[in-house]
């Protein structure tokens, strides 16, 4: 692949701030809701004078996941005295933008500018990792921590002259995504690089690699041990090894074993189709697409480490979770980027062979598709501002922000500006729709008003007692607003058990079981 430079640093970072700011638009108007209000509980905790090292649920540690990610929600709505939406999702936010920041770097390491940047514009483009971005997730955090460890150990693997420098890195970044997802965080990178390892037959440097890998996870392992010992005795210590290792291993699994596949084909859909389109016409219309492949196939041989580094990243993210019995999209994430690199360089590799005036063509159908979704999301807002509830500063800045990547990318080669018109054009469909649909979908899914009718009139000592109200579900988005949380709110599934709560009282429940 030549080398190009055309002004794509600019425009990386540029994409990286639009698709960020997007995100900040859209978690300024929306509210908390989904599986993001258990975290949202914990640092409520945390800024009432909870315990800041062992998140607490209800009053009593909550030992399934280690503290890092809740930290930095703590640290990032410190400012606010409260949580909302924007506050707890920032991490997961910025460590999404920081990973197409590193996708691009890692690439252009490697290979070449414009091939980075193809790279970095398919991750970018994912409507599901912009998705996923918004929500508060550690499993994004987790994503950067894994990527930047086995980069780390990648550089070391190849550096002459600084690698016990990347290797300190690398280990470092491990630590942190223990201390993210428990012993999850310390598996997903031993597993990936052993795998490089085995793959390239470098059995010296395995054995090597044990002794090191062995003292680090030690280290993180006690220290995370201690840390649970020290807040709550053996007794805790047991919980969390049983909550965070064994309660993952085994069980019956609550989706098909092909569920990670489907979900990886849907997640990547937009590129995929596009390079499956490419290859179509290469083929059928040009034959031409064995002369398009040739310059791909001879990269790989060139560049056969790098290669089989990707594939085992990519390998090594998504096979240990196929084994768990919990399978979520979400925990695919730290398998994003690697896949995202294979695609990008994929399209574009077989975009050089597209004749000029047909990728002309490609580029304007790109570009008006832009338009349209830009027209049609303004006269959402401008025809039916009651429904849509969106300030119109929120829109006319986000128009302002795309327009001024897509300005900036206008002085890109033909080939890579239409990668970065479609990544474009998909940043701004899903951000644009999000932003008229996630602040009433957000309201409708969570209890701040139902909370804030009921308890207006509370009494300061009265208790709430919630009946047949599931601590783990419904209970949760009702004690994330609550003024009795958590020492008066009580939970019970039994109308006896209300004789032995004293008064003065609020009973809570569905109207299904008002007669009971």
């Amino acid at each position: 692949m030549d080398r190009e430079s055309s002004g794509d640093f600019k425009v990386v970072f540029l994409t990286a701030a639009f698709f960020f700011l997007s995100m900040l638009l859209v978690l300024y108007h929306r509210q908390i809701y989904g599986f993001e209000t258990r975290s949202a509980l914990f640092v409520r905790e945390m800024l009432e004078g909870g315990n800041l090292l062992v998140p607490q649920l209800y009053g009593r540690p909550y030992t399934d996941y280690p503290p890092l990610f809740f930290l930095m929600q703590y640290i990032c709505s410190l400012p606010l005295g409260h949580v909302n939406a924007l506050s707890i999702s920032i991490p997961s936010a910025v460590s999404a933008s920081l990973l197409i920041v590193l996708t691009f770097w890692f690439v252009r390491r490697h290979l070449d500018t414009t091939a980075a940047l193809a790279c970095a514009l398919c991750l970018a483009g994912l409507p599901e990792f912009w998705l996923k971005a918004q929500k508060a997730t550690l499993d994004m955090l987790l994503a950067l921590e894994c990527s930047a460890a086995l980069i780390c150990f990648f550089e070391a693997n190849i550096s002459r002259t600084n690698a016990r420098h990347w290797k300190i890195a690398g280990y470092f970044f491990v630590i942190a995504a223990l201390f993210t997802k428990g012993p999850v965080g310390l598996l997903l990178p031993l597993f990936c690089w052993f795998l490089y390892l085995l793959l390239q037959k470098k059995f010296p440097e395995i054995i090597k690699t044990v002794p090191e890998w062995i003292a680090v996870c030690t280290m993180g392992l006690c220290l995370e041990a201690f840390i649970f010992f020290v807040t709550g005795g053996p007794d805790l210590l047991k919980e969390a090894i049983s909550d965070q290792f064994l309660s993952r291993l085994g069980g019956k699994a609550n989706k098909p074993f092909y569920y990670y596949f489907a979900y990886l084909v849907l997640a990547f859909g937009p590129w995929l189709f596009w390079a499956a389109v490419e290859s179509f016409l290469l083929k059928k219309k040009y034959q031409c697409l064995e002369i398009s492949t040739k310059p791909f196939l001879a990269l790989i041989r060139e560049k056969k480490d790098l290669f089989l580094f990707i594939f085992s990243w990519a390998t090594g993210m998504i096979l240990p979770f196929m084994l768990s019995a919990s399978r979520h999209g979400r925990y695919l994430l730290p398998s994003f980027v690697p896949m995202a690199i294979l695609l990008g360089l994929i399209i574009y590799s077989l975009s050089s062979g597209i004749p000029k005036g047909i990728s002309k063509r490609i580029y304007k159908i790109f570009f008006f598709g832009f338009l349209l979704i830009f027209a049609s999301v303004l006269s959402v807002l401008v025809l039916d501002p009651v429904s849509s509830g969106r300030p119109y500063w929120t829109f006319l800045l986000l128009s302002v922000l795309a327009i001024l990547v897509v300005f900036k990318g206008r002085k890109l080669n033909l080939r890579i500006k239409t990668i970065f018109i479609f990544s474009m054009m998909l940043i701004w469909a899903t951000s644009s729709v999000c932003l008229i649909t996630e602040p009433a979908l957000s309201r409708k899914n969570n209890a701040l008003e139902f909370v804030s009718c009921t308890e207006k009139d509370l009494a300061p000592q009265a208790k709430v007692v919630l009946f047949r109200i599931r601590p783990d579900k419904n209970g949760i988005k009702y004690a994330l607003f609550s003024k009795a949380y958590p020492d008066r709110l009580i939970f019970i599934s039994r109308p006896e058990e209300l004789v032995d709560i004293s008064p003065p009282f609020m009973l809570a429940t569905f109207e299904k079981y008002m007669e009971t």
